[in-house]
């Protein structure tokens, strides 16, 4: 659906994502507390987290 948009076939179809879910697999020697700790920890620090859950002005300029 999401070409459709991105392509101009139908411009009632947004040009974008209407959501995103994600899903860890963490194959590792640790407690499921300390998993969750470090991928909560993980989304504070990320920068693609954030500009995808946060509202972002974008400025666009053709010099």
């Amino acid at each position: 659906m999401v070409l459709c948009g991105i392509l101009g076939i139908d411009s009632d179809v947004r040009n974008g994502f209407y959501g995103i879910h994600v899903r860890y697999r963490v194959d590792a020697d640790a407690s499921r507390e300390d998993i969750e700790a470090l991928v909560a920890q993980s989304q504070k620090r990320s920068a693609v987290f954030d500009i995808i859950s946060n509202p972002t002005n974008v400025t666009v300029s053709v010099d």
